[in-house]
Formats: structure tokens, C-alpha cells, sequence
């Protein structure tokens, strides 16, 4: 999902949407646009830096997540 993407990114990037926008080969439009789909539907602001900080710590959990399950079923 690019709106989630973006936000991951964005995280990794501490905000900085210009990196952002580099670290997914997209315009910098493209990066305001997919997060402000994000923001209408979680109905948050990223303005609030505890918003960025919870988004980016569930996002940072559920790749962990996927990537422990993937490891787990190439395993058996």
C-alpha cells in the first residue's frame, strides 16, 4: 500500500520529506499526497510528532512481524 510506504519512509527518514520522496523514487507531491490520504483516513494529524512516532513504531512492528512470519514458514 504506497499511503503506508510513504509513511514508513517518512519515519525512517525523521520527517524529512524531501529524503523521503528520494527514498521511494517519487516526487515530493507524491509523498504529501499519499500522506495526506493517510492522515484523512486515520483522522490524525502528522503535524503531532507523537502521531509520526506511533505510526512509525506500529509500522516498524508489523514489518518485524512479516518478516519473522516469512522466516518461520521458509523454515518448516
Amino acid at each position: 500500500m504506497p499511503d503506508l510506504d510513504s509513511a514508513y519512509a517518512m519515519g525512517d527518514e525523521a520527517g524529512d520529506v524531501g529524503r523521503t520522496s528520494s527514498a521511494l523514487f517519487v516526487h515530493r507531491s507524491t509523498v504529501y499526497y499519499r500522506l495526506g490520504r493517510l492522515e484523512e483516513l486515520l483522522g490524525v494529524s502528522f503535524e503531532d510528532g507523537l502521531v509520526r512516532l506511533e505510526l512509525h513504531i506500529w509500522l516498524k512492528r508489523r514489518a518485524l512481524r512479516t518478516s519473522t512470519a516469512a522466516i518461520s514458514t521458509r523454515s518448516r
